[in-house]
């Protein structure tokens, strides 16, 4: 049944649909990805961006939302938003040792919230801005 018309992957749990991505996501880290060292991570998560901004930069809707149906597109969308932030993930902590920076909170704060507040750049004519955003 289809009760929304979207076509979605867990019709009773709608945002459900991530949570198929990132068992595919682990199951990369099973099948060996966590295993890899900096250098292999580092091209994995490089072609992951690559694809990522190509996805955000050539959408139609000048966005990434998607992934929450069985279609081959949806399925490419779906991903490509949950393979850049998961091997990301696993590469940062191999990168960088945690340091302590002062009023952490405030900070992320304000770069979360400059982030946000601007969801639009463009109109319907240059929505290649929004990926580029």
């Amino acid at each position: 049944m289809d009760i929304r018309g979207w076509q979605e992957i867990h019709l009773l749990n709608s945002v459900g649909w991530s949570l198929f991505f990132e068992y595919i996501a682990n199951m990369f880290y099973a099948l060996g990805v966590g295993k890899f060292s900096r250098t292999p991570l580092g091209i994995l998560v490089l072609l992951a961006a690559a694809a990522l901004a190509h996805l955000a930069i050539s959408s139609p809707n000048g966005d990434v939302s998607g992934g929450w149906a069985l279609t081959a597109e949806q399925l490419r969308v779906g991903l490509t938003r949950t393979m850049f932030p998961f091997f990301a993930g696993l590469l940062l902590p191999r990168v960088f040792k945690p340091i302590r920076v002062k009023n952490a909170f405030l900070w992320c704060s304000v770069l979360l919230a400059t982030a946000l507040y601007m969801p639009r750049i463009s109109g319907a004519e240059q929505l290649w801005m929004n990926g580029i955003y």
